[in-house]
């Protein structure tokens, strides 16, 4: 049996979004100092048990200039929760923020929870299942290939749009 992962991106520096009827932006490096303790689950149902948390190991996390980056280890049954998710969410508590040409910039934040999302409210995001086997360390692959994960994401979610509209 293949061992899977989930990488994706669950924040994008600098990419406004909207949330709760207002336009924000992360600032980098704005989970600085929040970055443990941190647990992955699903449209943030808090009720759920997560797929995973960092306390045991099975959640990586990596944070640059770019982007909040993660590897979720997937265990029994996830890919059949996951149902198709192919978006994070973040879910965070701001510390400090300013509001500059009407969108508000979030310069510091408690990172809480991740959440894989059929929508996420930032929608660059996203998660992909991969062989944990064909992976390299979650650092050069987050600089290195989310990129075009991404992409392929976004093009395949658009034909499935396509084919069901």
């Amino acid at each position: 049996m293949t061992t899977q992962v989930l990488d994706g991106r669950v924040v994008i520096y600098g990419v406004p979004h909207w949330y709760e009827g207002r336009q924000d932006v992360f600032e980098p490096k704005c989970f600085a100092g929040s970055l443990d303790m941190v647990w992955f689950g699903i449209e943030h149902r808090y009720q759920e048990k997560p797929l995973g948390c960092q306390e045991d190991g099975s959640l990586e996390l990596h944070d640059d200039d770019l982007a909040l980056s993660f590897r979720l280890k997937l265990g029994p049954g996830a890919l059949e929760r996951l149902d198709g998710r192919d978006e994070a969410s973040a879910a965070y508590s701001v510390l400090d923020s300013e509001i500059r040409n009407g969108v508000r910039h979030i310069k510091s934040a408690i990172l809480v929870e991740i959440s894989a999302c059929h929508v996420a409210s930032l929608r660059a995001t996203h998660c992909i299942v991969r062989d944990a086997n064909k992976v390299g360390p979650l650092a050069l692959d987050a600089k290195r290939g989310f990129a075009s994960d991404a992409a392929a994401t976004k093009f395949l979610a658009a034909l499935r749009n396509l084919d069901s509209g």
